[in-house]
This record gives structure tokens, C-alpha cells and sequence, in this order.
């Protein structure tokens, strides 16, 4: 490591936290409500969904997996797009995505229309916690950095129940 390296590195550690810092911790913890949602949510909802439209068990574990398909195929690209376009754009193109795709999940018309959606999500999902966890551990204090990933982890589980409440 170069000298202006070190220097940058140390005054990283010793920072205080500013609006900045605050921002980037509420909008990873954004993306993390949202992933802790959009995995958690439809679980409670097959049921229901396999009453209204005659679900066979193979359907109702396609729909249940869509969104982890989706995040496995994401995955593999979400990674060099991050690269490419950066983390800025890829945080903000997942979150706008996610929305985009449960909006559209709402109003699908037929089951394959919804395990669509969901893979859909899936795939805007998978960019989430790698992403908002790299802006959390390369802006954040040495000092903040472990209640800032736990803070976020937490608004990923609330997610997860708002899920369920949805």
C-alpha cells in the first residue's frame, strides 16, 4: 500500500460520521428492507394464490423459487455491471427495479405472469447486499462500520416481517 493509500485509509478510520454517511446508511438499509421483503413476502401469499388459481405443488414451488432463480442469475451479473457502471448505479437501478417488478406482480393475470415478475425481482434483488454492503464497509468508520452492518441486517429482517404483515 502507497503512502497516499495509508493516509486516506487512516483518515477513513478516524472520520466522524457526517449527512453523507448517514444517507448511504439509510439507503443501504433501504435496498436491504426492500431484499428482506421482496424474498420474505410472497411466502404467506401461495396459499392463497394456490386456492384462487388451482395451484399444483410443482407451481406453487416455482413461484416460492422464482425470486431465488432470479437472484442466481442476477448474481452472475450483477458483480460486472457493478464494475462497469458502478456501485452508485447499480444500488439505485436495484431499488428502482425491485419497485418496477412488485408493482407489475401486482398486476399480473395469470400464475406464469407472477413466477415472471418474481424472477424479475429476483434478478434486481441479487445486486442489493453486495452492493449496499460494500458502500457500508469502504464509507464508514472503523468505529460505525459493525453497528452499520448490523443496523442494516436489522432493517433486512424487519423487512422480512413487514412481509409477512403485507
Amino acid at each position: 500500500m502507497d503512502q497516499s493509500s495509508a493516509n486516506a485509509t487512516h483518515a477513513l478510520d478516524k472520520a466522524t460520521s457526517s449527512r453523507i454517511h448517514k444517507d448511504i446508511s439509510n439507503i443501504a438499509s433501504l435496498a436491504l428492507f426492500l431484499a428482506g421483503l421482496g424474498y420474505f413476502i410472497l411466502t404467506l401469499a401461495i396459499p392463497l394464490l394456490s386456492y384462487q388459481w388451482h395451484l399444483s405443488q410443482g407451481m406453487e414451488g416455482l413461484l416460492g423459487s422464482a425470486a431465488m432463480f432470479g437472484a442466481i442469475f442476477g448474481g452472475v451479473a450483477a458483480g460486472y455491471l457493478t464494475d462497469k457502471l458502478g456501485r452508485r448505479v447499480m444500488l439505485i437501478s436495484s431499488i428502482v427495479g425491485v419497485f418496477i417488478f412488485s408493482v407489475f406482480s401486482s398486476f399480473t393475470w395469470d400464475i406464469e405472469s407472477l413466477v415472471a415478475a418474481r424472477f424479475l425481482i429476483g434478478v434486481c434483488l441479487s445486486s442489493c447486499y453486495p452492493v449496499a454492503a460494500s458502500y457500508l464497509a469502504e464509507t464508514m468508520a472503523v468505529k460505525h462500520r459493525g453497528r452499520k452492518f448490523c443496523q442494516a441486517m436489522l432493517v433486512n429482517c424487519i423487512g422480512c416481517v413487514a412481509g409477512g404483515i403485507a
